[in-house]
């Protein structure tokens, strides 16, 4: 298993950083790392959306299925693809943490894990690809929920 951490600290309280990580439609103005999210924010419910590991190139995710979402816990998660075969060959759990440090400030926290029989093999690419990608992705959306 591969595991992907990455943390940022928000000036902004932790319900409004909330709803800018659940406000999915908003997704194409503000992120250009996790644009087309297609789905709605409730544990059960499938979605799906584009990453954007280089710029110019959007690699579909299709049917995730959201397995945790509680505004109250802080917590987001969701886990795919959906699909028999693919998750065989890779499977991810993508999740975040939305933590109150005071009233107008906010630890976010970026994580996935990866499993899957080709994980060792993209084990390299992963771990060098995908914290700055994350770490991208954290800052803009401090970025809006400081607006």
């Amino acid at each position: 298993m591969i595991n992907i951490k990455t943390e940022i600290t928000i000036n902004a309280p932790k319900a409004k950083v909330w709803s800018v990580l659940t406000g999915f439609a908003d997704y194409n103005r503000w992120s250009k790392v996790i644009t087309d999210m297609n789905g709605y924010p409730q544990k059960g419910k499938t979605l799906t959306l584009t990453v954007h590991p280089l710029p110019g190139v959007g690699l579909p995710i299709p049917e995730c299925e959201i397995t945790v979402c509680s505004e109250e816990k802080g917590e987001l998660r969701w886990q795919g693809p959906s699909i028999p075969v693919v998750k065989d060959v890779i499977s991810a759990n993508h999740y975040f943490y939305v933590e109150s440090i005071s009233e107008n400030k906010t630890r976010f926290i970026h994580c996935e894990d990866f499993d899957g029989w080709i994980t060792p093999v993209l084990k390299p690419l992963l771990e060098a690809q995908l914290p700055e990608l994350y770490a991208e992705f954290n800052k803009e959306l401090k970025a809006e929920a400081e607006k």
